[in-house]
């Protein structure tokens, strides 16, 4: 089996398989790297037992948000801030948190992943998600379930634009099923994995500083051309 193939059908074999021919170490490095953490007390997530290679401690959307944004980003973490600006009254811009950025992973392995999650929404884990990102606009993304759906993440990004989407009971540890929930018109039942997801507007979403993606455009609105900025990020032209 191919690894792209694996990756994006998010089978956990494959990715066992190629945790095994890595280095423990080197996975850590990139997690913690990506600002990966504990979504309840924030502390480092050990990458050494196995179970977190799929997922097994909880983390906030935003943190998936932000870690993903560094793909997009060529391999640019930026710690997530709540304020971009203020302005008083009088016009006057009032002073925020600065951007905080490093690089966190190679260039080229942020194309690499960019190149391979663009396939989990055409043929892969997310294919029946909607509604569909037109085909000119460069998008990749990752799905992830727990047992019986007790949660279901979808975390997607393009230039300039990263979201995290997550389904599931966080105040009862995500025990209950999410299969054969009501979603969407009253009576409508999808089963979990069969029918179309639809992302909640307020999903955390985090922008990538000096590269153009605000609420509206990228995802939303339809964008004529390609600049050589996606290219170089590792999105497949369609």
């Amino acid at each position: 089996m191919p690894v792209n193939y694996g990756l994006y059908n998010s089978i956990n074999t494959a990715t066992f398989a190629s945790a095994a021919q890595l280095d423990f170490c080197g996975i850590q490095k990139v997690v913690d790297a990506v600002g990966i953490r504990n979504g309840l007390d924030g502390t480092p997530v050990n990458m050494h037992q196995l179970g977190n290679l799929l997922g097994a401690i909880g983390v906030s959307p935003l943190n998936m948000a932000s870690a993903f944004a560094t793909f997009a980003n060529n391999g640019q973490y930026c710690a997530p801030r709540a304020l971009q600006a203020v302005s008083a009254a009088d016009g006057s811009q009032l002073p925020v948190p600065e951007a905080s950025c490093r690089e966190a992973v190679k260039p080229d392995v942020a194309r690499g992943m960019n190149y391979v999650l663009q396939d989990v929404l055409k043929r892969g884990s997310g294919v029946y998600i909607n509604p569909k990102i037109p085909s000119q606009i460069p998008v990749a993304a990752k799905t992830g379930t727990s047992n019986n759906n007790g949660a279901t993440w979808v975390v997607g990004y393009t230039t300039g634009l990263a979201t995290a989407s997550f389904f599931g009971d966080a105040l009862e540890g995500q025990q209950r099923a999410g299969q054969n929930v009501t979603n969407g018109r009253p009576g409508q039942r999808h089963p979990a994995g069969h029918n179309p997801v639809r992302s909640p507007q307020s999903s955390p979403s985090a922008t990538v500083p000096g590269r153009r993606g605000t609420k509206g455009r990228g995802c939303n609105k339809r964008r004529e051309g390609r600049g050589a900025s996606d290219v170089a990020a590792g999105f497949r032209r369609p």
